[in-house]
């Protein structure tokens, strides 16, 4: 599908996407009459992957990228350490690499193979030094005039966006983009912001969904270049008042979370490079609160049951390579808020459970219920009420939740509960981890009343 043209923050840049480029070739060669030889068409293996950055964590690091220019399809990346020559595959644009020795600089190159061969190496990263965490956590709260009712943030350890519900130029919403070394916040406006409620990070790229507007009125997407802070407004009339988004297998998600009428819900594919969108309809997919993503899967909470109506709820699994719908149930999945994985585990935060407080008969006790994406075995977590979004910290290891008031962080390994000691929230709403902070978009107060910020270092263990 064509390419609109884009909007920037000062309304004068432009962005063309980079098309991948197939080259074939047939050569026809003809002696004395006789015969003829034909070159197969084939496609050219691909170049260089780009914008490659790295994240140290504790005795490994989180690598991401860029898709290759050129080469179609690519079927792996093939990641490498240096030293140590550490490697990790993945079909994906992000792989973190484990067993890296704390206190060592490390740096990583990789290559990216289709259906012809393996193209030449990237330019290193940059680099990075593994560390162990101490055991201890630090709370800021960072404000700003930008700032008006934050209800996500996306952070890639470097830069920290913030979707504002309301205020910008429009009115309707704004980004807010923040360098975490200095401080330094610029605000992001644009018309196609409407209501924005999900962030996501490609290689290149922030992917903002946006619940109202558009040419339907119901929702569109903005795609943030990170580079030159373009943004580029798409289109579709499968957008259904957007409620989340993830960025897996070259393809932005987004869940739609429907009109709750003639539309209960549905998910749109869009092709990272060509944005060209497939909608995606199952009878589970009902009101999708949020999704995500671990390179196989994307997950789905939803809040509502077709058939079986409010509360009641499920998850949907879509399969990446074949597009196949498998719904998940359980009686701990009820009105589900929030989901996050870490590749082999999906935490999900439910608002209701159907199960009473005890001495209380109207209330109910949300959980956060665990799938083990081996076999999609649903197992329980009791503790404190888990009912808003969920975040896992960046090895993966813990899980931070928010749930309007607090913020706790738990402990898979000890079973255990923390809850951060603070008072730097007000309404938390939406909540990132990067390997190093954990962010929290609080939708109200700050300095200004309209919301802010609270970064809580990545450094606790519960």
């Amino acid at each position: 599908m064509a390419r609109r043209s884009s909007n920037s923050i000062n309304g004068n840049l432009e962005i063309q996407r980079r098309k991948a480029v197939r080259v074939t070739a047939s050569v026809a060669l003809f002696f004395s009459g006789l015969f003829a030889v034909s070159a197969e068409a084939s496609t050219l293996k691909p170049s260089a992957p780009k914008a490659v950055q790295a994240i140290g964590g504790d005795g490994l690091a989180t690598v991401t990228w860029s898709k290759p220019a050129t080469g179609g399809k690519i079927a792996q990346y093939l990641i490498t350490s240096h030293p140590s020559d550490k490697t990790c595959h993945t079909p994906q644009t992000v792989c973190v690499i484990t067993g890296l020795t704390n206190g060592t600089t490390y740096s990583f190159t990789l290559t990216a193979t289709n259906e012809t061969g393996t193209g030449p190496a990237s330019r290193s990263s940059n680099k990075v030094t593994p560390k162990s965490l101490p055991e201890s956590t630090s709370v800021a709260e960072i404000n700003n005039p930008s700032f008006d009712e934050p209800d996500a943030v996306v952070s890639n350890g470097v830069d920290l966006w913030v979707a504002n519900d309301a205020g910008g130029l429009s009115g309707n919403g704004s980004v807010s983009e923040i360098n975490i070394a200095t401080g330094e916040v610029t605000e992001i406006n644009d018309p196609s912001f409407d209501n924005p409620a999900a962030l996501a990070l490609s290689g290149d790229a922030v992917w903002v969904a946006n619940g109202h507007g558009g040419f339907s009125g119901t929702g569109s997407v903005s795609e943030i270049d990170i580079a030159t802070g373009a943004v580029t407004q798409i289109n579709d009339p499968s957008f259904d008042y957007p409620d989340g988004v993830t960025v897996d297998g070259g393809f932005a998600w987004v869940a739609n979370a429907g009109d709750g009428n003639t539309e209960l819900g549905s998910v749109s594919k869009i092709d990272v490079v060509t944005d060209a969108v497939t909608k995606i309809t199952d009878p589970s997919i009902d009101d999708p609160s949020s999704i995500t993503s671990n390179g196989d899967y994307v997950w789905l909470a939803n809040q509502f049951g077709s058939s079986e109506g409010w509360g009641s709820g499920s998850v949907s699994r879509i399969d990446i390579m074949t597009g196949a719908v498998t719904k998940i149930v359980a009686s701990s999945i009820h009105n589900p808020t929030g989901i996050a994985t870490n590749g082999t585990k999906v935490w999900v935060t439910s608002d209701e459970e159907g199960l009473a407080i005890p001495g209380s008969n109207s209330q109910t006790l949300p959980v956060l219920s665990v799938i083990d994406t081996s076999g999609d075995a649903v197992s329980k977590v009791n503790g404190p009420l888990a009912n808003s979004g969920v975040a896992t910290t960046f090895d993966g290891s813990n899980a931070w939740i928010d749930n309007y008031s607090y913020v706790y962080e738990w402990s898979p390994s000890s079973g255990k509960y923390l809850q951060v000691d603070t008072t730097d929230l007000d309404e938390p709403w939406g909540i990132a981890a990067d390997g190093t902070n954990v962010w929290v978009a609080n939708y109200t107060g700050g300095t200004s009343g309209n919301g802010f910020i609270t970064q809580i270092a990545e450094t606790s263990r519960a």
